[in-house]
């Protein structure tokens, strides 16, 4: 039992080392270390010996023992081996204390009942999980399984990118009487949840345009990126898209776009907003138990319970409050794209695309339509021609979950992309920024066609 015992230190010290060990070695230690001091004490070892094999005749502890081995297979697979070992580690040390205490009457009620709960608690999570993988569920929770199933639902258009951006274009030089558009934005411009390309805005404007002027060419280049603010994308315009030479930049702003920002397209998630706790540890949790989709509802749940007292509006408001940090970063993003567009005579629309939250809103009343005012007014004053969809989507009326891509999440769908695109086609059309754009690249057309280069997809630097 002792070289057992010893033998147990190293296998929990070898899977417990890394990052972060000291309190992962403290809570294996501590069960570790009481079993040590009965095994190597005087006398003790042959006390707990002696009971041991006394309780180990009974068939009911053989068969809970063999029950425990298979609980343990299922343990390793749930929390990974990390998981297992505690639960090895802390009952071997129960079982010491029992036997040497002489409670083999205890230890065998403590094994035959322990085996019992944990078999029922098994079961019924696996129960549980089971009824919640039905599709119907799956598509409405939004389960990890559905989510890993949109990586093959997207149209994976920008896999064959070089960039990486969801647009059939890469090719910086271009044909010299051909109108280029820039799309920057986030998700909503990448378009989540929305499996095919063409049905979200950069690529249905385009549509739009070769309707309209069935006669010409024209690209529009989706540079939407998920989680750009609005600070990403005026450093990604600036090392990348000024390079494709556009004659009309179009920035499509969500709410979270003013989150903190920094060099090298690095940013804030949501969470820097509203923190997400996890019930459990990042090494239990890549086992499949927190891929499960019982796992996310429980975490769900607890988040809804923690986080109930945040004001998540009241929290993006902050963000565009002229006294943070996070709105100087912004104000200067969208500075340097009206100045930079300025002066390439490129006229530059700023596309506010509303939060799409339940309830019953209008142009004047949307919880966010503080922020989209104040963004509103800063960009005009930047030199940006700005559109605010927001009445546009408040003049449909209805419940603005029909707009939502999924039932789980608000991103727009392609409905909504719809009409998002027919008001931004009305908008450039109105303002006579369409003709401007044409006129640019006619001035191109006029200066001649520029010589080939040997590069084809731009420097990022």
């Amino acid at each position: 039992m002792r070289f057992s015992w010893m033998a147990l230190a190293i296998l929990l010290a070898v899977s417990f080392w890394g990052p972060r060990a000291g309190l992962w070695l403290a809570a294996c230690g501590i069960p570790w270390t009481l079993g040590a001091i009965i095994l190597f004490r005087n006398g003790s070892s042959q006390v707990v010996s002696a009971a041991s094999d006394h309780v180990l005749r009974s068939t009911a502890v053989q068969v809970s023992l063999a029950v425990q081995l298979f609980v343990g297979w299922w343990l390793v697979h749930l929390f990974t081996i990390h998981g297992a070992l505690l639960y090895l580690v802390w009952g071997a040390a129960l079982w010491l204390v029992l036997t040497l205490a002489r409670k083999e009457e205890w230890l065998v009620s403590v094994l035959r009942n322990g085996t019992t709960v944990v078999v029922a608690v098994l079961v019924a999570a696996v129960g549980v999980e089971l009824l919640l993988r039905v599709p119907a569920l799956q598509q409405r929770l939004g389960t990890p399984t559905e989510l890993a199933a949109w990586s093959s639902r997207y149209d994976g258009l920008e896999k064959q990118n070089v960039l990486g951006i969801r647009s059939p274009y890469e090719d910086v030089r271009r044909d010299p009487e051909t109108l280029r558009i820039l799309a920057l934005g986030d998700s909503y411009t990448w378009g989540d949840l929305v499996a095919d390309a063409d049905s979200v805005w950069p690529a249905r404007l385009e549509a739009h345009v070769h309707q309209e002027f069935p006669e010409r060419l024209a690209q529009v280049v989706n540079m939407g990126f998920k989680g750009f603010t609005t600070a990403n994308e005026a450093e990604w315009l600036r090392r990348v898209g000024w390079q494709f030479d556009p004659d009309l930049v179009v920035v499509q702003f969500e709410a979270n776009d003013a989150l903190p920002s920094y060099p090298g397209l690095k940013r804030e998630g949501g969470d820097w907003l509203i923190p997400q706790r996890r019930l459990l540890p990042s090494r239990l949790a890549k086992g499949a138990a927190g891929h499960s989709a019982l796992y996310k509802l429980l975490v769900d749940g607890l988040n809804r319970f923690l986080n109930r007292s945040y004001d998540y509006p009241a929290l993006l408001k902050k963000l565009s409050d002229p006294s943070e940090p996070t709105w100087f970063a912004f104000r200067d993003a969208i500075h340097e794209m009206a100045d930079s567009a300025s002066a390439r005579a490129v006229p530059a629309v700023l596309m506010i695309f509303p939060r799409l939250v339940p309830g019953t809103w209008n142009a004047g009343s949307h919880p966010l339509g503080g922020i989209y005012e104040r963004v509103r007014n800063e960009a005009r004053s930047a030199g940006l021609y700005v559109l605010d969809l927001t009445p546009v989507f408040a003049a449909e009326n209805g419940d603005p979950r029909r707009w939502h891509a999924t039932p789980y999440d608000s991103h727009p769908n392609a409905r909504a992309n719809a009409i998002a695109t027919a008001a931004l086609a009305r908008y450039l059309t109105e303002r006579g920024l369409l003709e401007q754009a044409w006129q640019h690249a006619a001035q191109r057309s006029g200066e001649g066609r520029r010589p080939p280069t040997d590069r084809r997809t731009p420097s990022t630097h």
